[in-house]
């Protein structure tokens, strides 16, 4: 009895302790998101200096920060200029990445979900900035090793989603930036005609007129990228069939905005 009633007691402080430790990891999850909250705000303001302290806060309160704050961050450093720390970032993410597309790549099609949708631009920008910066310093055995692991993501998410335009395009980028011009075009012209295909069925598919845009911007063709974010730009909201839809047309816009911005100080340069 005795045995029993010493039984319970463990098992009411167990799960009380636990419940004490529970609302103190949910309370410094509230506290690291108010400060990346904070810090997106001083990015809108151009407050870059304050934006990363805040993420940094934000990063050592939270008991396991998430791929997304990794990847916010690594995108301000990038913006900063700070290439080694953001790379860092995004390694956090690479490492993991990669063993799970292939993990993914051996399972069946109906599967494997979008398992490498949520890190391609972190994983491509990660690999962009290692392989730009191992080149500017003259490492060619680095830069090499950069672009086999690079090749070698971008080869299982085309074996992933091979109808899928934005891996190609992302892949076409990276043979782009190491010299090997007819793949490239390959796979830009290929992600071009698939991109085609999505717009003649819907014209308001603003994904893939994004993609398309970004494609042809990656292939020199400047005047129907600009076209393309126009159009995206054009789309009235009205067309989203439900909330989700508004949120997706809403940050496909706002990146229609920032591209077309980009790309017009390129031809202006």
């Amino acid at each position: 009895m005795n045995f029993f009633i010493i039984l319970v007691i463990l098992i009411v402080a167990i799960l009380v302790t636990r419940g004490i430790l529970n609302k103190k990891k949910e309370k410094k999850i509230e506290e690291a998101r108010a400060y990346f909250g904070s810090a997106k705000k001083h990015i809108e303001a151009n407050n870059l200096e304050q934006a990363l302290k805040d993420y940094n806060t934000g990063m050592e309160i939270s008991p396991k920060p998430s791929h997304y704050s990794y990847r916010d961050r690594a995108d301000l450093l990038s913006r900063m200029g700070k290439y080694e720390e953001a790379i860092a970032d995004y390694s956090e993410i690479i490492k993991v990445r990669l063993k799970d597309l292939k993990f993914a790549v051996k399972l069946p099609p109906d599967q494997r979900g979008s398992m490498s949708l949520e890190y391609r631009s972190a994983v491509a920008e990660a690999y962009g900035l290692r392989g730009d910066m191992h080149s500017a310093m003259g490492n060619t055995s680095l830069a090499q090793d950069d672009y086999n692991e690079a090749i070698e993501y971008y080869n299982m998410q085309v074996q992933l989603a091979p109808k899928s335009p934005h891996y190609l395009s992302d892949r076409g980028e990276m043979f782009l930036k190491w010299g090997d011009t007819a793949r490239a075009m390959a796979d830009l012209d290929k992600a071009i005609s698939l991109c085609d295909k999505h717009v003649a069925s819907d014209p308001t598919d603003a994904f893939y007129i994004n993609c398309r845009a970004k494609t042809y911007a990656r292939k020199g063709n400047f005047d129907l990228a600009i076209e393309d974010y126009q159009k995206v730009l054009a789309i009235d909201i009205k067309t989203a069939e439900d909330e989700f839809d508004r949120d997706i047309l809403l940050d496909e816009q706002a990146e229609a905005r920032k591209e077309l911005d980009d790309l017009k100080k390129r031809i202006n340069q």
